[in-house]
């Protein structure tokens, strides 16, 4: 049997040593890859390493590379961890230079053009939803043909004809306590800054039976704790309504939380979820301003009567709503700013997000971005080899004309120890995880770093160089989190 590597980067390495954003869990994508491989041929062997949860340092993963000596080693590339795909391929190919090198992901499915500006860094890249077009390229190599560098790859329709993602090839005390889960695949939703509408992939939903078996094999090794890493969970609702009635009918017993919208949520659905076991909700709520909200993000017409409506209801339910925000948005004015911060000190959530705007290929806030002079190809390659500074805050940061990066990020930082550093957001958490001494340790380190910098535990932006700015004069700096579905509050 031949070696396959899949490979989990860091955003970047520090000396060789991996720095990244907190995660609650494996990188499914890739677990999905290697379960079809081994459900389909009996040809390869794929082994995992995610970089950042195992601690391992560029030079550690070079020497893990020698002595497997794989046939191919497939990176996941997203714009946050570019700088650490693109290191982890430099220095493999200078460690196994016979090795065939794959990337795929979220980002190189935006911008396919990175592989041909940047050749020898992969030798074939996938575009899309990888699982047939992956395995099938590896037994072409393994026949001698040649393959193109870019392909497209097919997606998958009936999303049970897919084996459950292979956890067996992770350390599960690397990751917090539970895991994550998918119920479907596709996004249809327009959101102006977000990459996952962008990537255009048909909407296809599991059936009810199908996620059931999987939660009921994972239930004695995840302690009944799950986390939904769907962009909106509710977007189909009878699915969702199904799903929490055959719960209660087979009494598993879970606790699971997720990420809807607040115009896909009402009385009805959240009072079954929550009999089903759920214990916690976010929002992409965005903005305070109905007028951001409906004309220049894309989000909808919920009011901000809605909103308050749906955390009442997940208040009188025992849910705890949670919500995501960004600052700066195109053509946000100070007022508007001002009604935000209001909003989230001043709604009841439980916990909040708080973002600022990165323009990522393929979404329309790239383009408004690129005309003003913020971002293009250029400034991405340079950006993913470390030109334009070290580390995820080193990407071009967007800013309304009336404002600018610096006080946007003094706003985000006050906004985050205001709400946070309250002594019933401590009992809060204390509370919610006092069983749990990983996600105790975890929360009395966003604590300290909250106090100490205002920012996320993760820091992404403190690794730049001193001095490198992004184009227009903008400071890359910024305290982003990523992969709302899998934040916790």
């Amino acid at each position: 049997m031949k070696d396959v590597l899949l490979l989990n980067p860091p955003c970047h390495f520090s000396r060789g040593r991996p720095r990244t954003l907190e995660r609650t869990g494996p990188n499914l994508g890739l677990l999905y890859l290697a379960a079809y491989v081994h459900r389909h041929s009996r040809a390869f062997r794929v082994r995992y390493l995610d970089c950042a949860p195992e601690r391992l340092s560029l030079p550690e993963v070079g020497r893990r590379v020698q002595a497997l000596e794989p046939f191919a080693v497939g990176i996941s590339v997203a714009s946050f961890n570019l700088q650490g795909a693109v290191e982890l391929a430099e220095h493999i190919r200078r460690t196994r230079p016979d090795t065939f090198i794959f990337a795929g992901g979220p980002h190189l499915t935006l911008d396919p053009g990175f592989v041909e500006r940047n050749p020898g860094l992969f030798d074939h890249a996938i575009t899309g939803e990888a699982e047939r077009t992956f395995l099938d390229s590896l037994e072409r190599l393994l026949s001698g043909e040649r393959l193109p560098a870019l392909r497209a790859g097919e997606p998958v329709m009936d999303l049970d004809s897919l084996p459950f993602p292979d956890r067996s090839l992770t350390r599960r005390s690397a990751y917090q306590t539970g895991d994550m889960l998918l119920l479907s695949r596709g996004c249809h939703f327009p959101c102006y800054f977000c990459s996952a509408s962008a990537l255009r992939s048909p909407i296809r939903h599991r059936s009810v039976g199908n996620l059931l078996a999987e939660i009921e094999a994972l239930l004695p090794v995840y302690q009944g704790r799950f986390l939904f890493s769907d962009d909106t969970f509710t977007r189909d609702r009878d699915l969702v309504l199904e799903f929490c009635r055959e719960m209660k009918k087979r009494r598993l017993g879970i606790r699971w939380q997720c990420g809807s919208r607040v115009d896909m949520l009402d009385d009805e659905l959240l009072a079954e979820m929550r009999a089903a076991g759920c214990e916690q909700v976010g929002m992409g709520v965005e903005s305070a301003s109905e007028r951001l909200r409906r004309d220049v993000v894309k989000k909808g017409r919920f009011t901000n009567e809605d909103i308050r409506r749906v955390v009442r209801t997940c208040h009188r339910l025992g849910i705890r709503a949670g919500a995501y925000f960004i600052l700066g948005h195109h053509t946000e004015t100070p007022e508007e700013l001002r009604a935000t911060r209001e909003m989230i000190l001043g709604y009841g959530f439980y916990g909040v997000s708080v973002q600022l705007l990165l323009p990522y290929p393929g979404t329309g806030l790239f383009e408004i971005a690129r005309d003003q002079g913020i971002i293009n190809e250029d400034i991405i390659d340079r950006y993913a080899h470390g030109e334009t500074g070290e580390g995820y805050g080193a990407y071009p940061i967007f800013t309304p004309p009336e404002m600018n990066v610096e006080s946007l990020i003094r706003e985000m930082h006050a906004i985050q120890r205001r709400f946070y550093l309250r002594p019933r957001m401590a009992w809060r958490f204390l509370h919610r995880d006092y069983r749990f001494p990983r996600e105790l340790l975890l929360d009395a380190r966003q604590f300290l770093s909250l106090v100490h910098s205002g920012g996320s535990v993760g820091r992404p932006y403190t690794y730049r160089k001193r001095g490198v700015r992004s184009p227009a004069g903008r400071t890359a700096s910024s305290s982003r989190e990523t992969g709302r579905a899998r934040t916790r509050w």
